[in-house]
């Protein structure tokens, strides 16, 4: 004996049209067809990804501030690299804190046309502050900072070479 084995629903020869009729029917009883809901799903599956989108790309200045690089230069020492596009150059203070870098500093709302109206709003604005544990070795003295089209460069150079050193037992 032969037989057929079906593991999902059977096709009957109604098919998409009864099921397009039963939704019909959904919307007649005031009930939601599958186009509303399917709708009402994909703006708010829009409205998430926006959001999701908005925190990855600009984090709140207030939390975790600025996104940053933080590089090894060969011999030389490290490179930071954070974004601050549109904060004014004396809008920045960068200082160092026992073993931590500070960068801090305020991003200003930028002005509008009078009459202006946002409409949506993804910018951070306001304050901002992070710091970072300072690699070990580096020449605090010799720290250098400068703002070139939005990203601040941080040098920070080693001391001077680190030889391995014998300490006598007293």
């Amino acid at each position: 004996m032969d037989e057929e084995r079906h593991d999902g629903p059977e096709e009957s020869p109604e098919g998409e049209a009864a099921e397009e009729e039963r939704a019909e029917e959904s919307d007649a009883k005031g009930g939601r067809g599958r186009g509303t809901w399917s709708e009402a799903f994909s703006d708010v599956q829009q409205v998430v990804e926006d959001v999701i989108e908005g925190v990855r790309q600009f984090p709140p200045m207030g939390g975790r501030g600025p996104r940053l690089d933080l590089v090894r230069v060969a011999d030389r020492g490290y490179r930071v690299y954070m974004d601050l596009p549109g904060v004014q150059r004396e809008s920045v203070d960068v200082s160092t804190l026992g073993d931590e870098l500070v960068v801090s500093g305020q991003r200003g709302r930028p002005e509008l046309p009078e009459g202006s109206e946002v409409l949506r709003a993804e910018r951070a604005h306001g304050r901002f502050r992070r710091s970072i544990r300072l690699p070990s070795g580096v020449d605090v003295e010799g720290i250098r900072a400068r703002l070139v089209e939005g990203v601040l460069e941080i040098a920070l150079p080693r001391k001077g070479s680190v030889e391995p050193r014998s300490v006598e037992i007293e």
